[in-house]
């Protein structure tokens, strides 16, 4: 509380005026004004910290909730084809491949290739 009231008295040079005239000197006008004044310094500190709390939280929540929200759905990349009303991860089509074959076609090419080519030198 000492560190409020000397942030209050050093806010305003007036405070620290109403604070000589009326604590030293006994002036009981300017001891209810700086206690009105003060008075408000105090509602306006509470005001900013429930507005700062409320901003905090309000956002914390709502990470919270889009986080929830991610988790439970997901993200998918599958959407409704206009034409069926139906999900277009359902209408690719599925051809079995023998990926051994396919490796081994490539490795046959570039042989083919490579004979072609040495071919073509020793002429």
């Amino acid at each position: 509380m000492d560190s409020l009231a000397k942030k209050f008295l050093e806010e305003d040079a007036a405070n620290k005026d109403l604070y000589v005239q009326g604590i030293i000197f006994k002036n009981d006008s300017f001891l209810d004004v700086l206690n009105q004044k003060f008075n408000d310094y105090l509602f306006r500190i509470n005001l900013y910290s429930y507005i700062k709390k409320t901003i905090f939280y309000a956002a914390r929540d709502l990470k919270q909730r889009e986080n929830a929200l991610r988790e439970k759905e997901g993200l998918y990349l599958n959407v409704l084809d206009a034409d069926f009303e139906e999900e277009k991860i359902n209408t690719i089509a599925d051809a079995p491949m023998d990926f051994a074959e396919e490796i081994y076609k490539d490795q046959g090419d570039r042989i083919y290739l490579s004979f072609t080519i040495l071919a073509m030198f020793v002429q």
